[in-house]
């Protein structure tokens, strides 16, 4: 599991916050027209961008894949967020089985 959490760390950490903007608005599955309206700059713009992203994630991938794995590792972002912010009376039996000492 670890080697995944790094993965997924490590393609988010190499976006830039304007690519993280494109990226969330990929992953839930937007044109780049539409994304560009959203966030004010040009198809052109957006298309560069989009580019970039997905040279980060693979060479060959397509707009689609990279919009998939995108919203997983987002998915995957968002779940630690909301898990290390759960009081450990949320937590699950078997992560504190897990827990040294329990």
């Amino acid at each position: 599991m670890e080697t995944q959490q790094s993965t997924a760390d490590s393609i988010l950490d190499k976006l830039t916050p304007r690519e993280r903007q494109v990226a969330v608005h990929m992953a839930k599955g937007l044109l780049n027209k539409q994304i560009g309206e959203i966030l004010g700059v040009s198809n052109r713009t957006v298309e560069t961008h989009v580019l970039h992203i997905k040279l980060k994630i693979g060479k060959n991938i397509t707009k689609t894949r990279a919009s998939i794995v995108l919203s997983e590792e987002l998915n995957k972002e968002a779940a630690r967020i909301i898990e290390s912010a759960a009081p450990p009376a949320l937590r699950s039996a078997a992560d504190l089985l897990a827990e040294p000492g329990v």
